[in-house]
Parts: structure tokens; sequence; C-alpha cells
């Protein structure tokens, strides 16, 4: 029975991640780029290797790793939309392996039931498809905590080296990772301690079990120190949050992990308190049991210790680098490396439940979550527009009519100009970049301009323009319109 329980969680794994690779694949093939990545594939990948990697170019955009996997994938392969998103495409196979290893030694149902909640959030899907550092950032941390968990089972060197250089290359693809890594030497010391039996033990097997580490940390930080200490030097850290820990951190965190279904109030209130407690009480639990007890518990469900012990830091050091650095509370996007630490946590804090007389109800309660959320995704998934960076949805569209217009219209005309508005211009000028549109002239970050022979404008922007104009294509998606400039002389 358990056989064929195996081969059915393997089939349906497999065919979630052939699935959402899929989805991903199209949508970051055929989705026009947007503006953040459009300034990295500008500004960045034209930088050598030595200039990414010490983070010369110091700027909150530039994630270090993705500029450079952006750079060579470029050198490869072309400036097409899916060449520059290609290395967080390949991250997505590594977070979909690592996460499916990770569960893979618990209950069948269980384990499929959180991989579908892993690959079935849209926040976190969206990423991968995307040429920015945040989805290369999870799947390397993904594949650290797994080579760390079985580091403290099994010390094999191979686990050793390969949880610091996965936590090192997270930390390169987004910095709020830095969090994560400092998280790995708290972790491991304290699970040395809860195994020790006396006081002389535990500081002799600290002093042990810290040796091997020395090399590759020491090698880890050769590679992080530079980049690290700019970022902190230049305020490259602060991700615009200052109402509090609670209002902008966990509020964000609910949001990502619901989809957005959850705003303010006493949902969030009572989410906030349900969340807290699923993290607190099993972590003071297991601790509690690990001192007072023989530790068994600890040694059963030491997943569920660890990740909750990462979330319970990771808020820690959020509060401490708020209150010693005056760093911003960090929101949306830049918590969405905690998202997959929560969910696997739920998983095994369910585990936890299944050598109970709950045993039936926490699995059809996180199968049920793992169902609800693949149909929330399966509704609200756009394949065209990334989360935050709606406006830029019709860009890729916008050129293309752009250009079709110009060798309908006035194809013997050269040095033509654009104007917009300067969130558009990066996105404007990939495209600009990518199609060899000569004839038009390079797209500035200067705002609109009345003198240019087309602008591309907010829709609501139309009624207190100064100009004549003649509207070529309205893009509803983005709420945004491109006109042609009729009170200028070489208008035909």
């Amino acid at each position: 029975m358990r056989i064929h329980l195996f081969r059915f969680k393997l089939f349906f794994s497999i065919l979630i991640g052939i699935g959402i690779t899929a989805l991903m694949v199209y949508k970051a093939s055929t989705a026009s780029l947007t503006h953040d990545e459009s300034y990295s594939f500008i500004h960045y990948t034209v930088d050598s290797f030595m200039e990414i990697i010490s983070f010369s170019n110091w700027f909150m955009n530039n994630h270090v790793l993705n500029s450079l996997f952006m750079k060579y994938s470029i050198e490869l392969f072309g400036n097409e939309e899916w060449a520059l998103r290609l290395p967080n495409l390949l991250a997505l196979v590594l977070y979909l392996v690592y996460a499916y290893k990770i569960l893979n030694h618990k209950n069948p149902v269980l384990s499929l039931a959180v991989f579908l909640l892993l690959c079935s959030n849209a926040a976190l899907a969206d990423l991968f498809g995307m040429a920015r550092g945040y989805g290369l950032s999870c799947g390397f941390m993904l594949m650290s905590l797994y080579h760390f968990i079985a580091y403290l089972k099994n010390p094999k060197k191979i686990h050793l080296y390969a949880f610091h250089f996965a936590a090192a290359l997270a930390v390169l693809s987004h910095f709020t990772l830095l969090t994560y890594y400092i998280a790995l030497p708290f972790a491991f010391n304290l699970t040395i301690l809860l195994r020790g039996r006396n006081h002389l033990q535990e500081k002799e097997g600290l002093l042990k079990a810290n040796l091997p580490h020395l090399l590759p940390v020491f090698l880890c930080i050769l590679v992080l120190f530079e980049p690290v200490r700019r970022a902190i030097m230049y305020r490259q850290l602060n991700v615009a949050g200052n109402n509090g820990f609670f209002a902008d951190t966990f509020s964000s965190f609910v949001g990502n992990l619901t989809n957005g279904a959850i705003g303010s109030g006493w949902q969030m209130i009572l989410s906030q308190v349900l969340i807290s407690l699923m993290v607190v009480v099993p972590f003071a639990l297991l601790t509690w049991n690990a001192i007072k007890k023989d530790g068994q518990l600890l040694a059963h469900h030491l997943e569920l210790w660890l990740l909750s012990f990462f979330l319970l830091f990771i808020s820690a050091f959020i509060l401490l680098n708020h209150y010693l650095l005056a760093s911003d509370y960090p929101t949306g996007r830049f918590l969405i490396f905690i998202l997959p630490l929560f969910l696997l946590q739920l998983g095994f804090l369910t585990d936890y439940f299944l050598n109970t007389k709950m045993k039936n109800f926490a699995l059809v309660f996180v199968s049920c979550l793992g169902l609800c959320s693949a149909a929330v995704f399966i509704s609200n998934f756009s394949m065209t527009v990334y989360g935050g960076w709606s406006y830029d949805a019709s860009t890729k569209k916008m050129m293309e009519d752009l250009n079709a217009y110009h060798l309908k219209n006035c194809r013997e005309t050269t040095d033509q100009s654009l104007s917009t508005f300067w969130l558009f211009q990066p996105a404007i000028r990939y495209c600009q970049i990518k199609e060899d549109m000569n004839w038009l002239l390079p797209v500035e970050r200067n705002g609109t301009n009345s003198s240019s022979r087309f602008l591309y404008i907010q829709k609501d922007s139309l009624e207190s323009l100064p100009i004549k104009y003649q509207v070529i294509s309205e893009y509803p998606l983005s709420q945004t319109v491109l006109i042609e400039n009729r009170s200028i002389n070489n208008s035909p």
C-alpha cells in the first residue's frame, strides 16, 4: 500500500512540477519585460564580472547573482525575454527538486499536499519567471536547507559544503537572505547544545562540531564580504516599511501567503495570532522536551524545530536591524523567501499530528489547503501581468504597435522621438534595443515632452495634455495609451 502511495506522490509531484514549469516558461517567453528587469538589463549586464560580483554598481535594483547570470545568458542566447529570465526558470527546477527532497521521507499524502502549496502561490511563482534575484534566492535557500538538515543527521562533508555554498549563492541572489545565512550557525550550535547531556560534553561537542565549518565559512566570507559591506554602507537593505513589524512585515507576509485574500481588520489580527502560535508553540515544546527530558521528540521532529527557529530568528533579526541600524521593515516581495520556510514548517507541524489521534483530520486539513491553494492559483494567475509591475503589462505590445505604425505611415522618417513617464522608460528602452528600432531616438527618463512625435502615457493623463493628438492604440490592461502628437510640423 505504501509503495502505491509513494508512486502516486511521485507521479503527481512530477506532473505538478512539469505543469508549473511549463506555465512559467510560456509566461517568461511572452510577457513584457518589467521596469526592474529592464533596468538591470540596461545598467548591469554591461559590467564586468568583478564589477558585478563586488556590487560596485551599488543600487537595490542590482541583484548580484541575477545580473551576473543575465549577462552570460545574453552572451549565449541573445536578449530575448526568455533568455534574460532563463536563470530564474532554472532556479524554479532547483526549487521544485529540493522542495520534493525535503518532504520525501514523510507521509506521501502530506508531502504531496505541501508540495502543492509550495508550487501554487502566485506571488512566489511569478518571481521564478522574472529576471530578478528573488526566484534564485528561494531556489538556493531550499537547496541549502535540505543539505543543512542532512548534515545535522549525517555529518558528511558534501552536505557541509553544499549548504554553505547554496546559502552564499542565496545571499548573492538577494541580500535579504543574509538573515537566513546568519541563522544557520545559531541553529546548528543550538541543536548541538540541546543534544548534549551535560555542560562539559556540550562545550567539547561545540568546539569539535564547529571546526569543519571554518573553511567553507572563510570561503563564503571572501565572496560575500565586499558586496554585503557595500549594501550595508550604502543602505541598500532599506525596503520602505516604517509603520511597525506587525503593520508592515507581518501583514505583508500574510498578504503573500493568502494571495491578498486577507486585508486589514480582525481577519488580519486573527491570522497573525494563529501563525504566531503555529511557530512559537512547537519551538517551545520541542526545546522544553530536549532540555527536561530525553530529547527524542526533538530528534523525531528536528525539521519542525529548525524551521520554527528560522522563522523566529529572522523575525528577531528584522526587529533588531530596525532598532539598531534604523533599517526599514521588509515588505512585499522582499519577504517572499519566508513563504517557503513557513509552508514547510506547516508541513512538518502537520507531520507532528500524524502521531496523534488527529492524524486523519490533519491529513484532510492540509490536503484541503493544498487543493484550495491550487484552485485560487488557477483562477487568479495571469499570463501577462507580474504582480507589482502591472503598469508594464502592455509595454511590449505598445512597442510592436508603434513599430508597425511607423512602417505603415512614416517609413522614411528617422530620428523620431517617444516620451513617457519615467516608470515606463526602462522596459521601452529594452524593447527598442531588442527590436533594433534605430529610427527611434533613445527614450529617456525625463518624463513626457510636448515636442515629442509620440507619447506613451497613462490614460487618465490625456485630458491635461496641452497638445492636439491622435490615439494610435489603447491598452486597458495597463490603463495606458499610445498617441501621436499632431501639434508638431512633421506629423503627416
